[in-house]
C-alpha cells in the first residue's frame, strides 16, 4: 500500500503573531515553524496503516527551504520518502492553487490512499484537502474520527462524528481523507498525541529521499499558481481593535449594582 500525507509547516502554537510593517503578511522575524498539528495526527494514522499493511508513505508539503525541517520531522517519525513542492512561482498562491500543487505531486505518486489533517492552525480554512480530491477527481471524507481499510485495500470504512451523532460511510479507494484529533485506525486507541520522533529515527532521517518538484515539474502554469493564479487575495491585515475599558460597580448596594449592569446588557451591549 502507498500512502501519502499532505504537511504544512505553520507558526507554532505558542508564537506571538505580529502584523508585518506593509500590512501585507506578518513578520515572521523569530518565529518558530513546526509542522501543522493536526497533520501530525495524519502522520501517525499513516504509519498505523503501514505497520499493518506495509508498504511505502510519503509526506508531501509546499513551501520556501524551511519546510524541509518540518518534513524531516515526519520522516523521523518514520515516513519513508519526501516531495517538497519548492518553487518561487509558488509564492502567494491561494488555496486553489496550493491544491492543485499538490494533486499533481500525488499524481505522478499513484497513492492508494491520501491523508491530511482536518485543517491548518493558521488560516483554519478546511479548503485544501477537498480541493485536492476535487481536482484529482477522487471520493473523500472530511474530520474522520475512524479508518478501517478492507483486506483488499479496494475500500474503507470511515466514521466522523457530528453534533449529536456520529456517520459512517464507506468509500472506494484511493480516497482523500482528513484526520481529526482522537481518530482510531483499526480499532487502535484514539490518536492523542502522535508518537514523537526517536534518536534513531532521527539519524534516519538525515539520509532520506526529498525529492524537489517545481511548477514546470508539476506540469502547471503561472495560472495555476502563485500570485498571478490567486482567486482570493488578502487586501491586508488589521490588528484586533482594543478592547475598551471595563465598568465596575462598587460601594453600592448589591440590587442596585445588578440594575446597572442589566441595563448595560440591554442597552449598550445588545445582548439581553
Amino acid at each position: 500500500m502507498k500512502i501519502a500525507v499532505c504537511m504544512k509547516q505553520t507558526p507554532d502554537t505558542e508564537a506571538t503573531i505580529k502584523i508585518a510593517g506593509d500590512g501585507k503578511g506578518i513578520d515572521e522575524q523569530n518565529i518558530k515553524w513546526i509542522m501543522n498539528p493536526y497533520d501530525e495526527y495524519a502522520t501517525e494514522v499513516a504509519l498505523r496503516l503501514k505497520e499493518k499493511f506495509g508498504g511505502e508513505t510519503w509526506v508531501v508539503t509546499m513551501g520556501g527551504d524551511r519546510v524541509v525541517e518540518s518534513m524531516r520531522t515526519a520522516l523521523a517519525m518514520g515516513i519513508d520518502k519526501g516531495v517538497h513542492l519548492n518553487d518561487p512561482a509558488f509564492a502567494g498562491s491561494d488555496a486553489t492553487g496550493e491544491a492543485k500543487a499538490i494533486a499533481a505531486a500525488l499524481k505522478s505518486l499513484g497513492p492508494d490512499i491520501i491523508l491530511c489533517g482536518k485543517q491548518a492552525i493558521d488560516w483554519d480554512m478546511s479548503q485544501v484537502p477537498a480541493m485536492v480530491a476535487e481536482f484529482m477527481d477522487l471520493p473523500q471524507c472530511t474530520l474522520c474520527s475512524f479508518l478501517e481499510i478492507a483486506a483488499d485495500g479496494k475500500s474503507a470504512v470511515v466514521k466522523r462524528k457530528i453534533e449529536g451523532a456520529e456517520e459512517t460511510y464507506e468509500i472506494s479507494l484511493p480516497a482523500v481523507i482528513s484526520i481529526d484529533k482522537g481518530s482510531s485506525v483499526h480499532g487502535s486507541d484514539p490518536i492523542q498525541e502522535a508518537r514523537y520522533a526517536s534518536l534513531p529515527g532521527i539519524m534516519k532521517a538525515k539520509k532520506k529521499e526529498i525529492k524537489k518538484m517545481g511548477m514546470a515539474d508539476a506540469g502547471l502554469s503561472a495560472a495555476d499558481v502563485g500570485a498571478s493564479g490567486a482567486k482570493v487575495k488578502v487586501a491586508a491585515y488589521e490588528p484586533l481593535p482594543e478592547r475598551a475599558a471595563g465598568k465596575v460597580f462598587k460601594e453600592q448596594e448589591t440590587a442596585d449594582m445588578v440594575k446597572q449592569v442589566v441595563k448595560l446588557l440591554r442597552e449598550e451591549a445588545k445582548v439581553i
